[in-house]
């Protein structure tokens, strides 16, 4: 945009840097934020930018884990946990998954839909709520949804936090992942040297790297 000096992405470790002047940075901050991404300080490097989101990460996933594996334990009982303190046991666990830990890809999906778009977070959020509307409402209203063959009401309380969970791990697995790459190219790019020995009309002399032309 108009003022900006220079922008570069890299797309491996998911990162843009952006240099303007402090008159336009506070709208380019707005605009960023706008579309659904977070800016660092200037003082913060990518490497502590990625420990910070994948420990964030880390720490959902956990919280999300912990609460979906007892929701699955109860749902998929096949009736060993029948009853409506199981039933309402459900709903508390399946709200505390998709409005705690699933609430960052709300935040995400809103944002695609403000840019009139829509992206893997969107489907995750339309995946999980529309699982938790049914089982709300089938909760609350059992003979308006129709009840199952034992007369329990029909609920899905599982499937949106097992959705989050996964995407989740996914999303940790991917920033792991992408770390190992970025540590892997630094260590690849510290064992260019920095001089070389060139050999000119037979007078050898030391030079830095980025000194040498093509034909030395």
């Amino acid at each position: 945009g108009p003022g900006v000096r220079t922008a570069s992405v890299n797309f491996a470790t998911q990162r843009a840097r952006v240099e303007a002047p402090e008159t336009i940075r506070e709208a380019l901050r707005t605009a960023v934020e706008r579309a659904g991404y977070h800016v660092l300080p200037a003082s913060m490097s990518t490497d502590d930018a990625e420990a910070d989101e994948q420990a964030r990460t880390r720490r959902s996933l956990l919280l999300s884990l912990s609460l979906t594996v007892p929701l699955l334990f109860v749902a998929m009982s096949h009736g060993a946990f029948a009853g409506a303190i199981f039933h309402w046991l459900q709903f508390g666990l399946a709200t505390a998954v998709v409005f705690g830990p699933g609430l960052t890809f709300f935040k995400h999906a809103g944002a695609a839909l403000r840019r009139g778009s829509a992206d893997m977070s969107t489907l995750v959020s339309l995946g999980a709520l529309s699982s938790w509307l049914y089982s709300t409402l089938a909760l609350v209203l059992p003979d308006w949804l129709g009840r199952d063959a034992h007369g329990a009401p029909q609920l899905y309380f599982e499937a949106g936090p097992a959705i989050v969970t996964f995407m989740l791990l996914g999303r940790w697995l991917e920033g792991r992942a992408r770390r190992r790459l970025s540590d892997a190219v630094r260590n690849l790019t510290a064992l260019v040297p920095a001089r070389a020995e060139r050999l000119r009309d037979a007078v050898s002399e030391w030079v830095e790297v980025k000194e040498l032309i093509a034909g030395d």
